[in-house]
């Protein structure tokens, strides 16, 4: 007898709690537990399993953001929980009085729930919208931030970790995408968002698990996190650490390896371990270097459960970022004087020219609207960085000016020695007139030039576009000048 088959197993469909949320149209209204009204509009783009679109309250012209995924997903459940616990206006507001600050570079919730759209159930949170990302801003200029930018960026920063590690959370996934500018070209108010890793980290216990390894951003993530241990305090210290070399030299030791987190893993031990000439070797500038150093320092002087003395970190950080940062060669070595500063026009001075719009107050917040990622290369640059760019009308008009006056006074000089002199003494021909040296230092026979135009230091710093456009237009306008001319500087 044959013996009898079993029936299959029934086996049980997971559902997928990271599956990515069901667009919800632009018009959709969502009302909240104290009545207000959002009405939600276009999707500009997608975070982790959500989606985010702009909305507006019902009433209001302001924009904000609202990121909506299903109810059952993890990532903003984990982001919400965090807002409601330590990212309320009043805490920030609170924290802010304490330490005596105008800004402070993190996000509020504005609301936040759950809402029926058709038969799912989806959570939202709403927050402030911001101008554009750091990350948006970094690929606009090459994939690099000059050194000025990235410190104001990363005292920012510092100043956000602060106050999430005064409450006793840790954020564990700083890089440039959730670093947002309250202003196109303002890197001294970034605003620090994404908080679906963030962790209260209080009770946190000196035990790795395999099972959490390597989470985070693979090429940021702390060497803790590679280990398996929960997100710490410290970790983020390191995390920015890893940031600010990518920002400055545009590239990381293992960016190639990110796809093997062991290998990543390993490559951040080597190179901590080499610290500190592992980091002079592709940091050259020696303030950048100094101050990476100095994040570095605090987190491996840092315990595990420990917090980090950020009363000792910040002034580093922060001194750096307000002051004029010397030009360096790329070998490394030094140039010192102001002039030279000026006619080298360091990077920053151009990337702080992106600012489209007058400089407002720092507690001012953006409404900008979707298109504002979009950054002007010919606005002015910054109060600190004079205006010296090739073909600038104010800085031509005052040359001209400088070499009319000079030559007036030439023609005066030889004048008086011509006042009983046996015969009349020669004014010199405009051409061979000394002219008034311009503050970029630039001659005209290099503007004449577009190969040399090429070669002008910080011209690289310009969108290919734009820059082709200047090189043509300040090449064509100096091409007719007297050749000899070229002796002087314009």
């Amino acid at each position: 007898m044959m013996p009898s088959q079993m029936p299959p197993k029934k086996t049980l469909k997971k559902k997928n709690l990271h599956e990515l949320s069901t667009e919800v149209k632009p018009g959709f209204q969502i009302t909240d537990t104290k009545k207000n009204v959002f009405i939600v509009g276009k999707q500009f783009a997608t975070g982790g399993f959500g989606r985010i679109h702009t909305c507006t309250q019902k009433g209001e012209s302001k924009e904000l953001v609202i990121k909506i995924e299903p109810s059952e997903n993890g990532p903003l459940f984990t982001e919400i929980n965090v807002f409601q616990r330590i990212l309320k206006p009043e805490q920030i507001e609170e924290f802010k009085k304490k330490k005596n600050l105008k800004f402070l570079g993190v996000p509020h919730v504005i609301s936040n729930g759950i809402f029926q759209y058709g038969d799912e159930r989806m959570r939202y949170l709403v927050i402030p919208k911001y101008a554009t990302s750091l990350e948006s801003v970094r690929e606009q200029l090459g994939g690099q931030l000059g050194v000025q930018s990235a410190l104001q960026v990363a005292a920012s920063m510092l100043r956000s970790l602060e106050y999430v590690h005064a409450m006793d959370y840790t954020h564990a996934d700083v890089k440039a995408a959730n670093i947002l500018l309250e202003r196109v070209g303002d890197f001294e108010t970034t605003v620090l968002v994404d908080f679906g890793l963030g962790r209260f980290a209080a009770n946190n216990e000196d035990k790795p698990d395999k099972k959490r390894a390597h989470n985070g951003t693979c090429i940021f993530t702390s060497i803790d996190a590679h280990k398996g241990y929960h997100p710490s305090f410290r970790g983020d210290i390191e995390i920015l650490a890893y940031n600010m070399i990518l920002w400055i030299t545009g590239s990381l030791p293992w960016i190639s390896l990110e796809s093997s987190p062991d290998k990543v893993s390993k490559e951040k031990e080597k190179f901590v371990d080499g610290l500190p000439a592992s980091l002079n070797n592709i940091v050259k500038n020696s303030t950048a270097a100094k101050c990476i150093g100095a994040l570095f320092d605090a987190a491996r002087k840092t315990k595990y459960t420990s917090k980090v003395d950020f009363g000792k970190l910040l002034p580093i950080i922060e001194k750096a970022s307000t002051t004029e940062i010397e030009v360096e060669k790329a070998t490394g070595s030094r140039r010192t004087t102001k002039s030279t500063r000026r006619a080298a026009k360091e990077p920053e001075v151009v990337e702080r020219s992106t600012r489209r719009t007058p400089k407002k107050s720092k507690m001012e917040p953006s409404s900008s609207s979707e298109n504002s990622d979009d950054i002007d290369e010919d606005e002015a640059p910054s109060k600190k960085a004079p205006t010296s760019r090739i073909g600038n009308t104010s800085t031509t008009q005052t040359l001209r000016s400088a070499k009319d006056t000079m030559a007036k006074k030439i023609v005066k000089k030889y004048k008086k020695k011509s006042i009983g002199a046996s015969s009349p003494i020669k004014v010199p021909s405009a051409a061979l007139r000394t002219t008034a040296p311009s503050r970029s230092g630039i001659t005209t026979a290099v503007k004449a030039s577009p190969t040399k135009l090429r070669k002008v230091p910080g011209m690289r710093n310009f969108p290919s576009g734009r820059r082709s456009l200047l090189i043509n237009n300040t090449s064509k306008k100096y091409a007719g000048s007297d050749p000899a001319s070229t002796s002087g500087k314009v």
